[in-house]
């Protein structure tokens, strides 16, 4: 993207390909976004075509990618996003941002220049990785699918505390966030996040924790403790989690055959990529290309 000029009027061009649902502004439980500041947000699934220019944002802008790749300018310098990734823009700053594959996938959110987010003024615009994108989109489409149940009148018990719990989980990621933008990079922490973007883009290798630790220059065991440590996870879980996401991805956006697919997650028999994918997800990878061809013809 070329540099932008300070006379360009906030533009947003969205083609009709596009698909995204907004996060409910009014409505059971809301009051917990309206009182974190967060203004409007959403989970969108954009094409090529789509554009957003705001020269002077008068709101702080978080993006999360969660699959495919987009191009943001902020100020004078542009960047890539990747899966997994997240860009905080305090405002003020000038930006744009657009797809860069076919499709990108992301949950964004506009916060409140107020006390409450004041740590994003100081924050890098520069983007950093994160482990949990699918799990912030999840949380968007959960809050607007328990908000839509209880607008159509099915009010199932706990309905509202669900519909609570998923707007507090999404102030929680959207703090931390914030607070991530601001951190000054560790060094291990950083060549960890490297590793696992390594996988990320090469998910069909034969990975083993030996190669892994050779990776950062560490013995396997220690890999293990500073995964732990960092993600939650040990180095082999991580490995997983990333092919499942990915699978995820290639199922619901594109028709390649299962056993494509299960190759290039690095699985070279297809019904082994399936039994491991249904103990990911809890579901077979058939149905979730099935709800995925339903939702779009509707």
């Amino acid at each position: 993207m070329a540099q932008m000029s300070s006379d360009i009027r906030n533009t947003i061009i969205i083609p009709s390909s596009c698909r995204e649902q907004y996060l409910p502004q009014r409505g059971p439980c809301t009051h917990h976004l309206n009182d974190a500041g967060v203004l409007h947000a959403g989970v969108s699934r954009l094409t090529h075509g789509y554009e957003v220019i705001r020269p002077r944002p008068t709101r702080h802008m978080i993006i999360v990618t969660a699959g495919g790749s987009g191009r943001i300018t902020v100020g004078d310098e542009t960047y890539d996003l990747k899966p997994d990734s997240v860009v905080v823009c305090p405002a003020g700053t000038p930006h744009r941002f657009a797809p860069v594959e076919e499709t990108w996938r992301i949950a964004w959110f506009y916060l409140a220049d107020a006390p409450h987010w004041a740590v994003v003024r100081g924050a890098c615009e520069s983007p950093r990785p994160v482990t949990d994108a699918a799990s912030i989109t999840g949380l968007c489409e959960g809050f607007v699918r328990e908000q839509t149940r209880l607008a159509d009148g099915i009010d199932e018990r706990g309905a509202v505390e669900v519909c609570g719990a998923y707007a507090e989980l999404i102030v929680a990621h959207l703090s931390r966030y914030a607070a991530l933008a601001c951190e000054r990079p560790d060094a291990k922490g950083e060549r960890l996040r490297t590793l696992w973007l390594d996988v990320r883009s090469h998910p069909d290798l034969p990975w083993s924790v030996g190669d892994l630790a050779n990776r950062v220059g560490t013995s396997p065991a220690q890999l293990t403790r500073d995964v732990k440590n960092f993600f939650g996870r040990t180095p082999w879980q991580e490995v997983i989690r990333i092919r499942m996401e990915i699978a995820h991805d290639l199922l619901t956006n594109t028709d390649y055959p299962l056993k494509l697919i299960a190759t290039r997650v690095g699985y070279a028999d297809a019904f082994v990529f399936s039994t491991a994918f249904k103990s990911h997800f809890g579901e077979p990878p058939s149905r979730v290309r099935a709800v995925a061809a339903r939702k779009s013809h509707s």
